[in-house]
């Protein structure tokens, strides 16, 4: 279902090789959460007000919180797509990481309330109002969030977005606070036992570990960290088949957001072949790896005598970084 949504909202979707395409279906996701969050809070107080159900009510505040981090996300989806400019050559695109770092703080803070109020409710337990409209509430919650989850999981597989990541875990965790609820409720209903405050903190605590988690893997990406190990393969072979290459060393990766990774190598050649012959299979290696990973790799060339062995061939797996 969401791949016909998006062919219609997505230009080029489902090319998601394609950088461009990646930043549109960011903002897109992003736009789609925020209306399905709006309509969830209006939906749950709503209907929650009419059954007099302050659970219900309690569930559709928190998807406004999850409104709030869909319009982060929006914004920071948005921002990454500006282009390069003076201040920052190297384009916009780690807003995307910002985006995420906020939402994991909002995802741990619902953690904290979830868990707040079901201390609170299991210290003074509350009646719980019981009608068939807050059941098929709570349901359609479920389901909505569930598809939530499913989508925003699905697009983190196909471009790996820390932004849709977030977002997924953020509809899991909602998916869990909603399930308990109903549990809760049905527990109510046909045994007599008042649960809600138990299940509550211990939802509480699995979302706040989720943001947590979230929180770690965005800092990562925003700190630097060592680059994906099939990129490091790819960039690798396509050095090693270049003509004259006998080794290379110290590769580094530097990511600056989606579309926009850097790396520079320092690759061995021999010192007494022709610089012209050398720097045009520098510049082969160079459009190869570009069009392969989408990478723009930058090639130091380091002379070595004709007696002196590759020492360094393979040493890139070793000393690769990324900033």
């Amino acid at each position: 279902m969401f791949e016909r949504i998006a062919k219609h909202f997505v230009k080029g979707y489902p090319d998601t090789q394609n950088p461009s395409v990646q930043k549109d279906l960011l903002l897109f996701s992003s736009l789609l959460g925020i209306v399905l969050n709006l309509f969830l809070v209006v939906t749950k107080i709503g209907f929650g007000w009419l059954a007099r159900s302050l659970a219900v009510i309690s569930d559709g505040l928190n998807n406004l919180s999850d409104t709030i981090g869909a319009g982060v996300a929006a914004i920071g989806a948005w921002l990454s797509r500006r282009p390069s400019d003076e201040e920052h050559p190297f384009g916009h695109g780690r807003y995307e990481y910002v985006a995420s770092f906020v939402v994991s703080f909002i995802i741990m803070y619902i953690g904290v309330e979830l868990f707040r109020r079901g201390f609170a409710l299991f210290r003074n337990p509350e009646p719980m109002q019981i009608s068939v409209l807050v059941l098929l509430t709570l349901i359609l919650s479920i389901i909505i969030k569930f598809w939530m989850y499913r989508y925003n999981t699905k697009i983190n597989h196909q471009i790996q977005s820390t932004l849709n990541d977030s977002m997924a875990k953020d509809a899991l965790g909602d998916v869990l606070a909603t399930s308990g609820v109903l549990f809760s409720v049905l527990a109510y209903r046909f045994f007599g036992l008042n649960i809600d405050g138990i299940v509550g903190m211990g939802i509480g605590i699995f979302v706040f570990k989720t943001g947590l988690d979230l929180m770690l893997e965005t800092m990562n990406h925003l700190l630097g960290r060592s680059p994906d190990e099939d990129l490091v393969k790819q960039i690798d072979a396509a050095i090693m088949d270049g003509k004259f290459v006998e080794g290379y060393h110290d590769l580094v990766v530097h990511d600056y957001g989606r579309g926009n990774l850097m790396a520079i190598a320092h690759v061995e050649i021999p010192g007494d072949k022709n610089v012209m012959e050398i720097h045009e299979s520098i510049d082969q290696i160079e459009n190869r790896v570009r069009e392969e990973t989408g990478v723009e790799l930058v090639i130091h060339m380091d002379p070595i005598g004709r007696k002196k062995e590759a020492q360094s061939e393979f040493q890139g797996f070793s000393n690769n970084r990324i900033g």
